[in-house]
Parts: structure tokens; sequence; C-alpha cells
């Protein structure tokens, strides 16, 4: 399992989800720079999803509804990670 702070985002279309962006080390680590399905937590609060990849193939994890309801993170929060392969 890896871990790492990370400060929430929001991509610039309105009503877009909210996301953490995935350290170069951490993306590294999990073996893969492509889409990858993981779990792990954020604030305690446990998910299992795909990263997104952007065209620099940086990964993201997307926060849907509940693990933003789970979090109450909002653009500008500073969450810890905890994620690994699934």
């Amino acid at each position: 399992m890896h871990q790492f702070e990370a400060t929430v985002e929001q991509a610039p279309v309105p009503a877009a989800w909210l996301f953490v962006r995935i350290p170069p080390p951490v993306s590294d680590a999990l073996g893969s720079r492509g889409r990858l399905k993981v779990n792990g937590q954020v604030n305690g609060v446990r998910f299992e999803t795909m990263l997104f990849v952007n065209a620099d193939s940086a990964q993201y994890l997307m926060f849907n509804r509940p693990l933003q309801m789970g979090t109450k993170a909002v653009a500008g929060s500073v969450v810890q990670v905890q994620i690994a392969p699934a």
C-alpha cells in the first residue's frame, strides 16, 4: 500500500468531479502509468476504482459523489491517500 498527501482539485468544467493527482513516484511504484484498477482509502474512506490518465500519462484519482460525501472533501482540501493495485 502506498501513502501520500494530496490537494483535492476540481476540473475547470462546471460540475466536474473532484480529483487528486497521483505523484509520479507512486505511479511508478504501482507498476503502470496507464489506466489501473486500484483500491485504498482517502481520509479513511474506502474506495475501489480505475485511475484515469491524461495525455501526458499522469494518473488521477477521481472522487465520485460517495467519496466526496464520505471524505467531506472540497477543492483545496488536503487529504491522506492510501492506494494499491486491486
